[in-house]
C-alpha cells in the first residue's frame, strides 16, 4: 500500500476521499494492487488498466493538493534551512563520485 494514501485503518472515510475528489483512483489503486500479477500484467499490456504507478502518482498529487489547501505552508526560513541541507548532502554525494 502507498504511504501517501489514506485508509480506514488509519481512521479516515470514504466520505472524505469523496469530498476531495480521489475515491475512485484510491478504490482503482487498491483494485490494481490486489490482482494477481499476471492477471495485472496481461491486462497492462493489453490495455484495458492503466499502470498502478500512474494511478499512485494521481493519489500522491490529489492528497498533496488537499495537504496544502487545509496547512498553512511552513516559514521560509524553515524552507531555507532544509534546501541547504539538501544542498550539502548532494554536494558531499557528488564528491564521492
Amino acid at each position: 500500500m502507498s504511504l501517501l494514501v489514506p485508509d480506514e485503518r488509519m481512521g479516515h472515510t470514504e466520505g472524505l476521499r469523496e469530498h476531495y475528489g480521489f475515491s475512485e483512483d484510491y478504490e482503482l489503486y487498491h483494485r490494481l494492487e490486489s490482482m494477481e500479477p499476471e492477471d495485472y500484467r496481461e491486462r497492462r499490456l493489453r490495455g484495458e488498466i492503466p499502470d498502478a504507478v500512474e494511478v499512485d502518482v494521481r493519489l500522491a498529487q490529489a492528497v498533496e493538493k488537499v495537504f496544502e489547501r487545509l496547512c498553512s505552508p511552513p516559514p521560509v526560513q524553515y524552507l531555507d534551512k532544509l534546501y541547504e541541507e539538501l544542498a550539502g548532502r548532494f554536494h558531499s554525494q557528488s564528491e564521492e563520485y
